[in-house]
């Protein structure tokens, strides 16, 4: 049986098709995926997105201080804030009006660079305009509705929420009101969202799961093509091995060794390099 599966092992080595698509072509894949997907997510994760506020001593607003303090988990800044009149505010977003003024909005130059090229502040594009009137007035005007839009809208919602919460609860007045200050401050969260990718948050990381999913799949390939190989009825190297008096038993689980071996051996090589020369992060 251990005879048998040495001669295997060393056939399936001397077959190149086997070791290419095995072996070679997850790697050449993988590296393909690296060039291609790598530097996407890290380019636009931590850009801050670009919004005009609109209003009398917007700069004293508490939802200004609110918008200043959100930051990613980087320690980046999530806004990058204009003040403006509405007249102003509304160019800029009309500047955005399209898919590419979006994508400039988000991830065009820095303020601090606008400025050194001599751009005018009042003149660059914003995804989004907040009007401020009261503690409670909060509107947001947008063009597009796509996820960083939504993100926008997510926060004006919670904002005019909690300060409506807070209202109510101040004209109640005694304990009401402080019962409420502390729910507002401590953001109680009752289901804790924890994706599959741990901390790692970037979503072309799917490709290298499928690309490991994909390596599985062509063992299983593997397996099949050399059990079909040693049927009677299907090769002549079957036929010549029903004919001799080794236990098929024996026969057929020295094949299954020899091919979960190779595939271990290649699965391995192929995540070392993933993980240590390309240094990917899979999460955790």
């Amino acid at each position: 049986m251990f005879r048998i599966y040495g001669l295997y092992i060393k056939k399936m080595l001397r077959t190149k098709s086997a070791l290419f698509w095995n072996l070679a072509f997850p790697i050449i894949l993988g590296t393909l995926f690296y060039f291609a997907f790598s530097n996407i997510y890290g380019d636009q994760a931590s850009k801050a997105m670009r919004i005009a506020i609109v209003g009398e001593n917007a700069e004293q607003h508490p939802f200004t201080r609110v918008l200043e303090g959100l930051t990613y988990d980087d320690g980046s800044r999530m806004m990058d804030i204009t003040f403006a009149t509405e007249e102003e505010a509304n160019r800029m977003l009309d500047n955005a009006g399209s898919s590419e003024g979006v994508a400039k909005a988000l991830f065009g130059s820095s303020l601090e660079k606008d400025k050194e090229k001599g751009d005018d502040e009042r003149t660059k594009r914003v995804i989004g305009v907040i009007t401020l009137s009261g503690a409670q007035d909060v509107t947001l005007t947008i063009k597009e509705n796509d996820m960083y839009q939504s993100i926008l809208s997510g926060i004006v919602s919670a904002y005019r929420q909690k300060a409506a919460f807070l209202a109510d609860s101040m004209e109640k007045g005694g304990e009401a009101y402080e019962e409420a200050v502390k729910v507002v401050s401590e953001d109680v969260e009752f289901v804790i969202s924890k994706g599959m990718a741990g901390e790692n948050k970037d979503p072309y990381l799917a490709y290298f799961y499928n690309l490991i999913a994909m390596m599985c799949m062509l063992g299983s390939i593997l397996a099949m093509d050399m059990f079909i190989s040693v049927q009677p009825n299907a090769t002549n190297t079957g036929l010549r091995i029903g004919a001799s008096g080794v236990s098929r038993l024996k026969y057929e689980a020295a094949i299954f060794l020899a091919v979960f071996t190779m595939q271990m051996v290649c699965t391995g090589i192929a995540l070392v390099y993933i993980l240590g020369i390309l240094k990917l992060r899979f999460g955790g």
